[in-house]
């Protein structure tokens, strides 16, 4: 059963990226595998479009910032509304036993208040269905922090 592999649902608002992405997952994936990876060129928060159904995901992770690389165009970053609107729904789909991964980059503009938004977010969820877990290096200034939200599992 091809549901039973699951799928994976990636996006990004950088067509470059998308092209990118859709370039290795053909190059490295057998056929099977790639038919299960769908490549969006729209924002993160249009994730519940995709992904309509409350408690059916195991694993949504974030990369938040700009695309690295000399040639990207660092001007177009994931914004503090978006990204607070996405990473609400992911929690929202998770079903239990998921995670929910964010790194959030604070060196550039916009990025510590959109990892502060993040943060904030993540400390209102209820810890009776939730742990979060921030992790940051201390020795290394504007280093990407890691939130993971793992939804627990229903011992009752």
């Amino acid at each position: 059963d091809a549901d039973a592999a699951g799928r994976v649902v990636a996006y990004d608002v950088q067509a470059s990226a998308v092209a990118s992405a859709r370039a290795r997952v053909t190059r490295e994936l057998p056929p099977a595998t790639a038919a299960r990876v769908e490549l969006r060129h729209a924002s993160h928060d249009t994730m519940a479009a995709d992904v309509p159904t409350p408690d059916s995901v195991g694993v949504v992770c974030f990369n938040l910032g700009y695309l690295p690389g000399a040639d990207s165009d660092k001007s177009v970053t994931t914004t503090t509304d978006a990204t607070v609107r996405a990473v609400t729904t992911a929690t929202g789909l998770l079903r239990e036993g998921g995670v929910v991964t964010v790194v959030a980059y604070v060196g550039h503009d916009g990025g510590a208040e959109e990892t502060a938004a993040v943060l904030a977010f993540c400390a209102t969820l209820d810890p009776k269905r939730f742990v979060v877990s921030h992790h940051v290096v201390l020795n290394r200034k504007n280093s990407p922090q890691l939130v993971a939200v793992h939804r627990r599992m229903n011992r009752g």
